[in-house]
């Protein structure tokens, strides 16, 4: 729980480190999230870079460097960070993949099992699902949801290792958080549950789909880009520090 503290605190040195840039990517989050001038193509990408670049700015700051990075020591932990990015989307989004191939096997088979099903029709594989399938089939895909969770944070502190080690790690965090992933995930419902409720309040405030009006898309960009982002970075840093360091010990006793 000492990480929660952390995050919070770590706000004010992220603010007076890279204000500009939160301030940047909050603008620019917020224009994406307005539809500002049916650009939202040159908005969205402006808004990853802008993030991107404050992030390369904030680990090394939330991991007890406070060194100002050169320019080309920046772009070089952005690139990285990038394809830690990638490559923790392409491990989590093929997992979801199988999960999802997993609960339709298992709801084909409640279909098949229940009154009025026709291998031939779709329209009758949901009817044909009875209270004791949808039973099993929502149990199923609460596990695999839990399940993907787990795996999610086993990976989570994939960025600021490669940020500390100076090399893109991913699946080489994994002994990192043994037995840990559900404090981490704990950690972070705890950190980040006040910009969870502001960004609620925003969307109930104009729960209209389509374009938001741009004071309430730039509150919200302020949200994920000022409040979650240096939130995320000061609680995964100090996690990070914290196993890291504890290993260490450990391998010197």
């Amino acid at each position: 729980m000492g990480g929660v503290g952390a995050a919070w605190r770590f706000l004010i040195p992220a603010w007076r480190r890279a204000g500009l840039a939160l301030l940047i990517s909050s603008l620019f989050v917020g224009l994406a999230l307005a539809r500002a001038g049916g650009l939202t193509a040159l908005w969205a990408p402006l808004a990853a870079a802008a993030m991107l670049t404050a992030s390369g700015r904030l680990w090394p700051l939330a991991m007890g460097r406070a060194e100002a990075p050169l320019a080309r020591e920046l772009r070089t932990r952005e690139v990285r960070l990038l394809a830690v990015a990638g490559l923790s989307f392409l491990f989590l989004f093929v997992l979801f993949l199988l999960i999802f191939v997993l609960v339709l096997c298992f709801a084909y088979a409640a279909a098949a099992s229940g009154h009025g099903f026709v291998a031939s029709d779709i329209a009758t594989w949901a009817a044909a699902v009875d209270d004791r399938g949808r039973w099993v089939v929502s149990l199923v895909a609460i596990i695999c949801a839990l399940a993907w969770t787990w795996a999610a944070m086993r990976i989570s502190l994939a960025a600021p290792a490669s940020v500390e080690k100076g090399k893109v790690l991913m699946l080489a965090t994994w002994p990192l958080t043994k037995g840990r992933a559900w404090a981490i995930a704990l950690a972070q419902g705890l950190t980040l549950i006040v910009p969870a409720a502001l960004m609620a309040l925003l969307i109930a405030a104009h729960p209209a789909r389509g374009m938001a009006p741009l004071g309430v898309a730039l509150a919200r960009g302020l949200v994920i880009a000022g409040l979650w982002l240096p939130l995320t970075i000061g609680l995964m840093g100090r996690l990070y520090r914290d196993l890291e360091f504890g290993q260490a010990e450990a391998a010197a006793a």
